[in-house]
């Protein structure tokens, strides 16, 4: 059950698939959450290929994060999408927000509406 300090939520918004994971993370930096993240994905659908693309700094709600983009590949080689991995702490809470699909344009727009719309509840 999720509560104030873990927990997890997926949805659907859009043409994506959103992940968003919190946990206690007092010392966890960006990049590392952003690591946690990518091997759960990889980890929860061990017949697809997750290959690394991108990764860079963000910023949510003034706090530092970090995120890495991804393409997904089936066993025969073809390139099923993608997404985008966050990660950023906010208040001793570590986040980790995965938002996948098949069109790079709505995974971007989606990933970055979840980000805008996040508020640090510790200040």
């Amino acid at each position: 059950d999720a509560d104030i300090t873990q927990g997890q939520v997926a949805f659907a918004f859009g043409g994506a698939t959103v992940l968003l994971i919190w946990l206690p993370a007092e010392s966890s930096a960006p990049a590392e959450l952003v690591a946690v993240g990518f091997d759960i994905l990889v980890d929860s659908q061990p017949a697809l290929t997750f290959e690394a693309v991108s990764e860079g700094a963000i910023d949510v709600d003034g706090d530092e994060g970090a995120f890495g983009g991804f393409a997904v590949v089936d066993q025969a080689g073809t390139t099923l999408g993608g997404g985008l991995i966050g990660g950023w702490s906010c208040g001793g809470t570590g986040f980790f927000l995965s938002v996948t699909g098949s069109d790079s344009t709505i995974v971007q727009v989606r990933f970055d509406r979840v980000l805008d719309g996040f508020e640090c509840a510790g200040r």
